[in-house]
């Protein structure tokens, strides 16, 4: 087949169909719509406006461009190598895109002003970022719906400065890469895998929503956290309002594990785990599962526990109600032993105390010292007059 080349900038075509060619080359100053088209080669369409694809694309590559409109439609555009260019979206919400590269190095799409990406690889796998996929939206506050029917991969670094939305008919898997969004999070898929091997690896937006379809836990579990260090850590992290959702459908317990330990929160020593708003989080407080749409609720204390914590509340309580309201006086002191050296207190007026020792001239012995202690004049007063032996009868008279 020859090349078609319709490159007028004038052109407005309404609705064109290209039924085969080498190269097809198409421009058009207003909204075209995309019916059916074949090119062996390469399939390019321009358009000021709206760009619809309501019809089935094949090439060897196909490069859409909206200029000044969005693009839309649900018509599966096949090709080794595929670029979407927007300004005012990609896709629509309900109403994605739908696309089929020959790998998912070769998808490209990019919208720089207004709205989402909404994208659906129909048929197999969907890898994101280092050796896949370029998903750019530079518009303000907007995100990205992504789906495929297999399973969604993150080979790298993605950021989404709105929502972002993952939906995944196989597995959804974060593997040393930071995947965040300035809005919220919500994952659909049947197994969740998200794990640090030697940089961290990291699921954060306002608030987190995943749900998971695994109908077993056998012989894995389908949510599953795993980082190695507080250098590789692993995390699920809502920021604001801070709360994590997670939905098991299909289960009636258990189905999440953290470094391998079925129901753990968080794992202190590789900072791994589930975070919300800036802490681990709390089961059934912002960190709410559900089993088969009934929700979890904050751990149950064993009666026997129970009853021993209302013991010791109770015994706590007697205690503090006889407890004095008044400090204790302190006890007398105890007067200190008096020596035999101790100074005697003279009771004289002057209150004077005089001590004579045996070493007074400055001499003291090897041995013990000696002391004498002159008697005060209140201990010469309590001894008894003396009596005069000389003294005379009584005269009689």
């Amino acid at each position: 087949a020859g090349n078609i080349s319709l490159a007028l900038a004038t052109n407005d075509f309404g609705s064109v169909g290209i039924t085969s060619a080498g190269n097809a080359t198409l421009n058009d100053s207003n909204n075209v719509s995309l019916n059916a088209g074949t090119a062996a080669n390469t399939l390019t369409v321009t358009a000021t406006g709206t760009l619809s694809v309501n019809g089935a694309l094949t090439g060897s590559s196909v490069v859409l461009t909206s200029s000044a409109g969005n693009i839309n439609g649900a018509g599966l555009i096949t090709a080794p190598t595929i670029t979407l260019k927007a300004v005012n979206g990609i896709g629509a919400a309900g109403a994605p895109v739908r696309v089929q590269p020959g790998s998912s190095a070769g998808l490209a799409a990019m919208n720089s002003a207004a709205n989402d990406v909404v994208l659906s690889q129909p048929n197999g796998n969907l890898l994101i970022g280092a050796g896949g996929a370029t998903l750019t939206n530079n518009a303000t506050g907007r995100g990205f719906v992504i789906g495929a029917d297999g399973n969604i991969t993150f080979g790298g670094n993605f950021t989404s400065a709105g929502n972002l939305s993952l939906n995944a008919g196989g597995s959804v898997n974060i593997t040393d890469a930071i995947v965040s969004a300035g809005g919220s999070v919500d994952v659909t898929a049947t197994v969740f895998s998200l794990a640090a091997t030697s940089t961290p690896a990291r699921l954060a937006g306002n608030d987190v929503r995943i749900t998971v379809n695994a109908g077993t836990t056998i012989p894995n579990l389908p949510l599953v956290i795993a980082g190695t260090s507080s250098s590789a850590f692993a995390t699920i992290e809502a920021v604001s309002p801070g709360k994590i959702y997670v939905d098991f459908p299909k289960l009636t317990a258990g189905g999440y594990s953290v470094n391998g330990v079925a129901g753990t929160v968080y794992d202190a020593p590789t900072a791994s785990g589930f975070i919300a708003a800036g802490a681990p989080a709390i089961l059934a407080t912002n960190l709410l599962v559900t089993y088969s749409g009934v929700a979890v609720g904050p751990p149950v204390v064993p009666p026997s526990v129970q009853q021993q914590i209302n013991q010791v509340v109770q015994q706590t309580a007697q205690l503090t109600a006889f407890a004095p309201t008044t400090p204790l006086l302190p006890a007398p002191e105890t007067p200190a032993a008096t020596t035999s050296a101790q100074t005697a207190i003279d009771s004289s007026p002057t209150g004077t105390a005089t001590t004579d020792s045996a070493a007074e001239g400055g001499n003291t012995s090897s041995g013990t010292a000696k002391s004498s202690t002159k008697p005060t004049q209140a201990a010469a007063a309590s001894k008894p007059a003396p009596t005069d032996k000389k003294a005379k009868p009584p005269i009689c008279r």
